[in-house]
């Protein structure tokens, strides 16, 4: 059976690829910045209005590392359109004490390392994240989305537990 598509929409290659894990079959996902381009430094072009415009749900890493999509999502004129920052829950990483502070215009990552893809705990819980925001969208997925996150945890804390015994 062909469902249509969820359309997805994401700021960068690596959470592309998370949401794909989880999403299989079940979801189209477009990426906005290239593959190897800073996502702090990164100018939106026109077309990526328009992709945002058609998404029906957005996930965006958030900690400032995207600023440039704010104005991407006045844009698109679509208030009630699900748009998750990844990230909204945790402290950056190794500064505990600015994690509150959200004066957006600072450069630097002066609230700490917003980069926390780099640490499989913090993919494991935007996998949990996607899985539940891909459930809310398209219930009849619910069961897919979760045996689909459920086998990358299981990857993510394999690959953790590989890191730490080689970190000891």
């Amino acid at each position: 059976e062909s469902t249509a598509q969820v359309k997805v929409v994401t700021t960068m290659s690596i959470l592309a690829d998370i949401i794909k894990q989880v999403g299989g079959e079940r979801v189209q996902v477009e990426n906005i910045v290239p593959m190897g381009a800073g996502p702090e430094d990164y100018q939106a072009t026109p077309g990526d209005s328009q992709k945002i415009a058609n998404a029906q749900i957005i996930f965006f890493n958030g900690h400032g590392l995207e600023e440039w999509i704010e104005p991407l999502f006045e844009n698109a004129g679509n208030p009630n359109q699900p748009r998750i920052e990844l990230s909204a829950t945790m402290k950056a990483i190794e500064d505990e004490e600015h994690a509150g502070d959200a004066s957006g215009d600072e450069h630097g990552h002066e609230g700490g390392n917003p980069h926390f893809w780099l640490d499989p705990t913090y993919v494991m819980s935007y996998t949990t994240t996607i899985k539940d925001e891909l459930s809310k969208l398209d219930p009849a997925g619910a069961a897919s989305y979760s045996t689909n996150a459920d086998n990358y945890i299981k990857q993510l804390q394999t690959l953790d537990a590989d890191l730490q015994a080689q970190a000891s």
